[in-house]
């Protein structure tokens, strides 16, 4: 089965970053499938707003106000305005760049924000690879004649993987700087 619609690019970051082929077989399951990337995906989706930022002239294109590793999955966001009105222009999100383009221009002296669902990609990389890592936890060593096999190599670039995105989640937020003014 396939993925939401808005998922597409979502899933096939997932499945380059995290070498998910479709093809890889355990214990006669084939794994990886859009659906059960998708299912990593929701277990960690989150449902927030993210502010806009405008990058024309025109006030037409506008910045996601979003780290690099928090994607936006496409057909679920809304976009308001300062006042929590909807804004009935309709847009196109470029998710490689975090570009949203609007077909005609909005007002200048506005305050606009998205709410919708967003991921999380490091940390849905690093599940995907632990996961991966679990499958490949029974694989041994063997020799037959001259022939050795090291199957826990690949389990150990599993773990591997899996500890360096896990590394890359941001514990806690930076500390704000403290000022000796008062405000």
């Amino acid at each position: 089965m396939a993925a939401r619609s808005g998922m597409s690019s979502l899933v096939s970051y997932l499945r380059q970053y995290g070498q998910a082929a479709t093809d890889d077989v355990f214990y006669g399951v084939t794994y990886w499938t859009d659906d059960q990337l998708q299912s990593i995906l929701d277990g960690q989706a989150m449902y927030g707003k993210v502010r806009l930022l405008p990058r024309d002239i025109d006030i037409k294109i506008f910045a996601l106000d979003l780290p690099r590793h928090y994607w936006v999955e496409a057909d679920t966001f809304t976009v308001y305005d300062s006042d929590d009105t909807v804004v009935a222009t309709s847009a196109t999100l470029n998710e490689e760049q975090r570009l949203l383009t609007f077909t005609s221009a909005l007002e200048e002296d506005e305050y606009y924000y998205i709410q919708g669902t967003f991921y999380n990609m490091i940390v849905a990389l690093a599940e995907l690879w632990g996961q991966k890592a679990e499958q490949r936890s029974q694989f041994v060593d063997f020799k037959a004649g001259n022939n050795r096999m090291y199957m826990n190599q690949e389990w150990q670039h599993c773990v591997d993987r899996e500890q360096y995105y896990r590394r890359r989640i941001a514990k806690r937020f930076p500390r704000t700087r403290k000022t000796r003014w008062a405000t």
